[in-house]
């Protein structure tokens, strides 16, 4: 009977779904979590036994459809904006509207994946800042904070709809809710879970 293979587990979970706090969350704890397939020469492989070189074959499959982002002098100054505008806006204490940015571009170029590690790095920060509680909690409000909301939505997305993915994301209900009702649930929802940064990710993709 041939070993078990004895390597990092690399076998895919559930898939992340980063449009839910759950999700999000997952995302942030576990984005750096996976271990690529080590480098074998060719002696090495050949010792290895069928199965144990057809497993190693899959690691290193799984690792290169799991290849990071290249950081490059243009994703540098991408993260470093859009820090820099949603520490900005988290650490004001103005009573006036905060700054949004917006990053566009060709798509297969890393905007989304620049802009979640720069706002998971912020997130990160902001929790233990605040000893992972909701600094501005008053007693009988809601325990999930969420210092960070990511929403996809469509192109052609409408207000209504924009709403929705928000209000999905913490998990609220808005079932028969008007336009009016919307905008009112998802400032509360804000406000409630103590998100400082909003992102709105518009996509053409399914």
């Amino acid at each position: 009977m041939n070993p078990p293979y004895n390597g990092p587990s690399f076998l895919p979970g559930p898939p992340i779904d980063r449009t839910t706090w759950e999700g999000w969350r997952r995302w942030c704890a576990t984005r750096r979590a996976f271990i690529p397939a080590p480098v074998l020469t060719a002696a090495e492989f050949a010792l290895k036994s069928p199965r144990q070189q057809r497993v190693y074959n899959l690691h290193r499959l799984a690792t290169h459809s799991s290849l990071p982002i290249d950081v490059t002098p243009m994703s540098e100054r991408v993260a470093h904006a859009v820090l820099a505008r949603v520490e900005d806006g988290a650490f004001s204490h103005k009573a006036c509207t905060r700054g949004g940015i917006m990053v566009n571009g060709d798509g297969a170029q890393g905007k989304t994946e620049t802009v979640c590690e720069a706002l998971a790095v912020f997130e990160e920060t902001w929790m233990a800042l605040n000893n992972y509680m909701n600094p501005d909690a008053m007693p009988g409000t809601r325990d999930l904070v969420a210092p960070v909301a990511y929403v996809r939505c469509p192109v052609k997305a409408t207000p209504i709809s924009t709403c929705q993915r928000i209000l999905d994301f913490y998990g609220e209900d808005y079932k028969g809710m008007r336009l009016e009702d919307l905008v009112r649930t998802v400032k509360t929802a804000i406000v409630e879970h103590a998100t400082r940064a909003l992102v709105i990710d518009f996509t053409d993709r399914p």
